[in-house]
């Protein structure tokens, strides 16, 4: 019951804020309200995507870097790898997509990092994120993920369950699967009712995917070849604790 009152209160907040907005939005903001995210091709060119995934290997082959790997080692990870190489921050023009960002949330954005990532098939993997989640199961979160390297439906595209950050989803779930509204882990199975929404974002280098991760998403279990992209993570007010400990250095 305190979950169903807590979606209420966002629900109204949302609205409110909404409410207050001079304009209607761009195309972009609109799709990630309506949908849950939006896929824009050619954001950078061929040619910084080579230079960034050169970036990344060198980070993650240099000892004195924080490097994360799943257990597996199929998912390996530099939170905030801007910080080693500023001129990430110039390629992807940051500053332009926190501007999105609180267009979208309105709200205003006061810290952030780029997580760039390495995926390579291992068998039994579960991919980007280990399966189908929630980043938050109340609160808007928005992220940019930016495909460094040509992802087919082998290469585990980024997955989204379509409209499932609305409310009206949520609900769904609940009454269909007896989903709590505050659960953001889920099993195949307990989805079963959803997953004809799922959107597979296959897409070129130099992709970017605006994304509300309230949504139910996931990485799709690689299997073939490898996936780089960058993401970017972005707050309203501190880094997380969890996550401040793997950056580089303090922002």
């Amino acid at each position: 019951m305190m979950g169903f009152f807590k979606e209420i209160f966002v629900l109204i907040s949302r609205s409110l804020r909404k409410l207050f907005k001079r304009t209607n939005g761009s195309t972009l903001e609109q799709n990630v309200e309506k949908d849950g995210f939006l896929v824009v091709d050619n954001y950078v060119s061929v040619d910084d995507c080579n230079l960034i995934r050169e970036l990344i290997d060198e980070a993650v082959n240099n000892e004195k870097s924080n490097v994360w790997r799943s257990n597996d080692g199929s998912d390996v990870r530099v939170h905030g790898i801007n910080d080693i190489y500023p001129v990430i921050d110039e390629k992807i023009k940051t500053q332009e997509l926190l501007a999105v960002g609180e267009k979208i949330l309105n709200k205003k954005l006061k810290s952030y990092f780029i997580m760039a990532g390495k995926l390579s098939y291992v068998k039994g993997n579960l991919g980007s994120g280990g399966g189908w989640h929630r980043d938050s199961a109340f609160k808007d979160q928005y992220k940019v993920i930016i495909y460094l390297s040509n992802v087919e439906v082998c290469n585990g595209p980024f997955q989204y369950i379509k409209g499932s950050h609305r409310f009206i989803q949520k609900l769904g779930l609940l009454v269909k699967s007896k989903l709590p509204l505050s659960r953001t882990r889920f099993s195949e199975p307990e989805l079963e009712s959803s997953l004809d929404k799922t959107a597979t974002l296959c897409a070129n280098k130099g992709s970017a995917i605006f994304v509300n991760t309230k949504g139910i998403h996931r990485g799709k279990p690689i299997s073939e070849g490898f996936r780089y992209a960058l993401t970017l993570y972005c707050w309203e007010g501190v880094i997380p604790n969890h996550l401040g400990e793997l950056l580089q250095n303090e922002k």
